[in-house]
Protein backbone atom coordinates (compact mmCIF):
# COMPACT_ATOMS: atom_id res chain seq x y z
CA UNK A 1 0.00 0.00 0.00
CA UNK A 2 2.81 2.13 0.76
CA UNK A 3 4.48 1.63 -2.54
CA UNK A 4 0.95 2.32 -4.22
CA UNK A 5 0.77 5.66 -2.40
CA UNK A 6 4.02 6.75 -3.10
CA UNK A 7 3.88 5.99 -6.69
CA UNK A 8 0.75 8.27 -6.69
CA UNK A 9 2.58 11.13 -5.06
CA UNK A 10 4.99 10.70 -7.40
CA UNK A 11 2.95 10.65 -10.52
CA UNK A 12 0.95 13.97 -8.88
CA UNK A 13 3.84 16.22 -8.32
CA UNK A 14 5.34 15.37 -12.24
CA UNK A 15 2.34 16.45 -13.28
CA UNK A 16 2.41 19.72 -11.07
CA UNK A 17 5.68 19.96 -12.76
CA UNK A 18 4.94 19.57 -16.06
CA UNK A 19 1.42 22.21 -15.75
CA UNK A 20 4.60 24.61 -14.29
CA UNK A 21 6.70 24.40 -17.02
CA UNK A 22 3.69 25.21 -19.74
CA UNK A 23 2.23 27.52 -17.36
CA UNK A 24 6.23 29.50 -17.30
CA UNK A 25 6.25 29.08 -20.82
CA UNK A 26 2.80 30.99 -21.91
CA UNK A 27 3.55 33.45 -19.37
CA UNK A 28 6.61 34.00 -20.73
CA UNK A 29 4.99 34.33 -24.66
CA UNK A 30 2.68 36.90 -22.27
CA UNK A 31 5.30 38.85 -20.57
CA UNK A 32 7.68 39.45 -23.62
CA UNK A 33 4.24 41.43 -25.20
CA UNK A 34 3.76 43.54 -22.00
CA UNK A 35 7.29 44.40 -21.71
CA UNK A 36 7.19 45.59 -25.24
CA UNK A 37 4.40 47.80 -24.31
CA UNK A 38 5.58 48.76 -21.22
CA UNK A 39 9.60 48.72 -21.69
CA UNK A 40 9.54 51.04 -18.33
CA UNK A 41 7.90 48.45 -15.55
CA UNK A 42 9.80 48.23 -12.47
CA UNK A 43 8.85 45.82 -9.76
CA UNK A 44 6.20 43.14 -9.86
CA UNK A 45 3.87 42.95 -12.85
CA UNK A 46 0.18 42.27 -11.26
CA UNK A 47 -2.20 39.22 -12.50
CA UNK A 48 -4.57 42.44 -13.73
CA UNK A 49 -1.42 43.91 -15.21
CA UNK A 50 -0.82 40.77 -17.41
CA UNK A 51 -4.29 39.43 -18.26
CA UNK A 52 -4.45 40.98 -21.21
CA UNK A 53 -2.11 39.50 -22.87
CA UNK A 54 -3.17 35.69 -21.83
CA UNK A 55 -5.14 33.66 -23.77
CA UNK A 56 -8.35 33.62 -22.72
CA UNK A 57 -8.48 29.70 -21.78
CA UNK A 58 -5.43 29.83 -19.58
CA UNK A 59 -5.71 28.90 -15.82
CA UNK A 60 -2.88 31.02 -14.52
CA UNK A 61 -0.92 29.00 -12.15
CA UNK A 62 -0.73 31.16 -9.11
CA UNK A 63 3.13 29.92 -7.72
CA UNK A 64 4.08 31.86 -11.42
CA UNK A 65 5.21 35.51 -10.57
CA UNK A 66 6.47 37.79 -13.13
CA UNK A 67 8.17 41.18 -12.85
CA UNK A 68 10.07 44.00 -14.79
CA UNK A 69 13.36 45.31 -14.63
CA UNK A 70 15.28 48.07 -16.85
CA UNK A 71 13.66 47.05 -19.80
CA UNK A 72 13.53 42.69 -19.10
CA UNK A 73 10.78 40.95 -18.29
CA UNK A 74 11.32 38.04 -15.65
CA UNK A 75 9.08 34.98 -15.06
CA UNK A 76 9.93 32.79 -12.16
CA UNK A 77 8.33 30.24 -9.95
CA UNK A 78 9.58 30.89 -6.30
CA UNK A 79 10.73 27.30 -4.47
CA UNK A 80 8.38 25.05 -2.41
CA UNK A 81 9.78 22.90 -0.31
CA UNK A 82 9.24 19.36 -1.65
CA UNK A 83 7.67 20.62 -5.15
CA UNK A 84 10.38 22.23 -7.16
CA UNK A 85 10.36 22.93 -10.59
CA UNK A 86 13.76 22.41 -12.40
CA UNK A 87 14.97 24.71 -15.33
CA UNK A 88 15.14 21.47 -17.45
CA UNK A 89 10.89 21.08 -17.19
CA UNK A 90 10.04 24.72 -18.40
CA UNK A 91 11.78 24.31 -21.73
CA UNK A 92 10.15 22.90 -24.44
CA UNK A 93 12.50 21.06 -26.67
CA UNK A 94 15.80 20.14 -26.58
CA UNK A 95 17.63 23.61 -26.71
CA UNK A 96 17.48 25.46 -23.58
CA UNK A 97 17.64 29.01 -24.07
CA UNK A 98 20.21 30.67 -22.13
CA UNK A 99 18.50 33.26 -20.28
CA UNK A 100 17.18 30.54 -18.16
CA UNK A 101 18.19 28.87 -14.85
CA UNK A 102 18.40 29.26 -11.15
CA UNK A 103 18.49 32.70 -9.48
CA UNK A 104 21.99 32.07 -6.81
CA UNK A 105 22.80 35.24 -5.20
CA UNK A 106 21.38 37.61 -7.32
CA UNK A 107 22.87 36.11 -10.01
CA UNK A 108 21.45 33.58 -13.35
CA UNK A 109 22.71 30.43 -13.22
CA UNK A 110 21.88 28.72 -16.39
CA UNK A 111 23.11 24.63 -15.71
CA UNK A 112 24.56 24.68 -19.20
CA UNK A 113 26.09 27.61 -19.52
CA UNK A 114 27.16 28.74 -15.95
CA UNK A 115 26.38 32.63 -15.11
CA UNK A 116 24.82 34.49 -17.33
CA UNK A 117 23.30 37.42 -15.84
CA UNK A 118 24.76 38.91 -12.57
CA UNK A 119 21.90 41.69 -11.80
CA UNK A 120 18.85 39.94 -11.36
CA UNK A 121 16.22 42.31 -9.49
CA UNK A 122 16.07 41.79 -5.42
CA UNK A 123 12.29 41.10 -6.12
CA UNK A 124 13.00 37.19 -7.14
CA UNK A 125 14.24 34.81 -3.96
CA UNK A 126 17.11 32.67 -4.25
CA UNK A 127 16.12 29.60 -5.44
CA UNK A 128 13.73 30.21 -8.14
CA UNK A 129 13.43 29.31 -11.81
CA UNK A 130 13.88 31.80 -13.65
CA UNK A 131 12.56 32.86 -17.60
CA UNK A 132 14.29 36.21 -18.79
CA UNK A 133 12.23 37.61 -21.41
Amino acid sequence: TAAVLWNGHAATKASIQKVSGASMRIMATATASFMKDHPSQDGEVSASMLDPYLPDWFNRDSRIKVAGHAGRGYVFIVPVPGNRTSAEEVIAGKDMPVTLGIAINGKLVNPSAGTVMSNLPNIIPDGSVVYVI
